[in-house]
C-alpha cells in the first residue's frame, strides 16, 4: 500500500485543503527545486474552523492537545498534496519547528 493510499484511507478525518485567500501576503509551500518548505499551519478543519485554540494544561487537555498535533499533521500533509500531487513523491521528510516557549524563553527584554 503506498503513502497516498495510507493517506486516503484515513477518509473522514482527512481535514478539506486550505486555500489561502488572494489577499493575503504569505504561503502555506513554497517549491524551490526538489524542496518544498511548508509554513503556517494550525489545527483547523477548512479555513476558518478552529478547532483547538489555548495552551495545553491551561485550557485544553492533554488528550486535545494530541488531537490539535494530529489535525495539524493531516493538515501538513494536505498541503504536501496539494503541493505535489501526492505523497508518493515524498523522498525525505525533515522537521524544523520553534516551541513557543522556547522562542519566548531565548528572547531578551
Amino acid at each position: 500500500m503506498t503513502f497516498e493510499e495510507k493517506f486516503l484511507k484515513l477518509g473522514d478525518a482527512i481535514p478539506p485543503v486550505v486555500v489561502v485567500p488572494s489577499e493575503s501576503s504569505y504561503l502555506y509551500w513554497r517549491r524551490s527545486g526538489n524542496l518544498l518548505f511548508l509554513s503556517g499551519h494550525a489545527p483547523r478543519w477548512g479555513s476558518t474552523d478552529f478547532r483547538y485554540k489555548g495552551k495545553v494544561g491551561k485550557d485544553l487537555s492533554v488528550e486535545d492537545g494530541y488531537a490539535a498535533a494530529r489535525l495539524t499533521a493531516l493538515n501538513l500533509l494536505q498541503t504536501i498534496r496539494q503541493a505535489l500531487g501526492s505523497l508518493n513523491e515524498v523522498w525525505m521528510c525533515l522537521v524544523w519547528s520553534i516551541a513557543r516557549q522556547a522562542l519566548l524563553s531565548s528572547l531578551k527584554f
